[in-house]
């Protein structure tokens, strides 16, 4: 579903509408492609003609790490995985695997449904394994 340029190609926005529980990337059609974050110009063609695109939240893991050595804020939780997603509709993301286990040997090419997942004033993008 293509949705019309109301608010800027920005994180600011991806954010926004993440709080209203939808993914939404920006979509060249000049180019037919989806980017994530948001871009107000494509680097694929160049193109300044971007419209908003919703995304169902489903995909693929690409590529992942798992952390050790977490950051201050993710103490609780390490280890923790965190992956790259590249969804159904196209574009990339990166973001935390919720239900990934340290015993996990390859979650390449796995499926993954998005999370919106709020912590206090927080937003964040996650990922489920679905398969």
């Amino acid at each position: 579903m293509i949705i019309m340029s109301v608010k800027p190609f920005s994180l600011k926005s991806f954010r926004e509408y993440l709080s209203e529980g939808k993914i939404m990337a920006s979509y060249c059609p000049s180019c037919k492609k989806v980017h994530l974050p948001p871009r107000p110009i494509c680097p694929n063609c160049m193109g300044k003609t971007n419209k908003w695109r919703e995304l169902k939240g489903e995909g693929i893991i690409k590529a992942y790490t798992t952390i050790h050595v977490p950051l201050t804020k993710m103490m609780s939780q390490s280890p923790y995985t965190v992956g790259v997603i590249e969804f159904d509709e196209g574009g990339r993301i990166s973001g935390l695997i919720t239900n990934a286990r340290e015993t996990d040997r390859d979650l390449i090419d796995l499926r993954v449904k998005a999370q919106i997942v709020k912590e206090g004033e927080e937003i964040k993008l996650c990922f489920k394994i679905i398969s």
